[in-house]
């Protein structure tokens, strides 16, 4: 049997890929660094026409005495093959609230210093709860290269399936979820064009 994780792993990795063919690659150095220290949200799912696909990430991080809350998302017409949003960075720590076995995440992303956005703007609602179909958790590092760049990963995290409903730009989407906690340290670095 495949692990559930597998191709929601390869989605987030294509979806990696092109916030970075996206953004480009301009110069070599450090692109992010960020600190998960908490609560994760992970969405992703199609509306009813089967024709907008959308994926949502938002994560707590920072340290205790500055926390930070990150979010991603992606949004993309599969039947005209093309972009409608994407965008990612820092939202009020207050947008992400985890409780239990329900999460929920209510931001309107504009694009500012610490935020990127590009495409279609408004409100992002999601509301997802636990369902008990899996969980899984994982000790150690990990490194991912694409695209001239590569993120380390070191730390632990646990997740666990979930349900979720929601907008996103006002496009009603049904979701498979994750929620989970991680304690990781991620470091992107941009090795210039290959």
């Amino acid at each position: 049997m495949v692990s559930p994780l597998v191709p929601l792993r390869r989605r987030v990795l294509f979806a990696l890929l092109i916030s970075t063919l996206a953004a480009g690659t301009a110069s070599a150095g450090v692109v992010a660094k960020f600190r998960s220290n908490g609560a994760f949200l992970r969405a992703e799912g199609y509306d009813a026409t089967g024709c907008i696909w959308m994926s949502v990430y938002a994560s707590k991080g920072g340290s205790k005495t500055s926390p930070a809350t990150w979010m991603e998302y992606y949004v993309y017409d599969v039947c005209a093959e093309q972009w409608i949003a994407y965008g990612n960075g820092l939202i009020a720590n207050s947008a992400l609230t985890v409780r239990n076995k329900v999460a929920t995440l209510q931001v309107t992303p504009v694009a500012s210093a610490d935020f990127y956005a590009e495409g279609q703007t408004g409100t992002v609602q999601l509301t997802a709860t636990a369902d008990g179909n899996y969980s899984a958790s994982f000790s150690g590092h990990s490194v991912w290269e694409y695209a001239g760049r590569r993120t380390r990963s070191h730390g632990s995290w646990t997740e666990r399936s979930a349900a979720a409903a929601g907008t996103v730009f006002g496009f009603q989407i049904n979701f498979s979820a994750v929620l989970g906690d991680s304690q990781d340290k991620w470091i992107e670095i941009d090795r210039g064009s290959n």
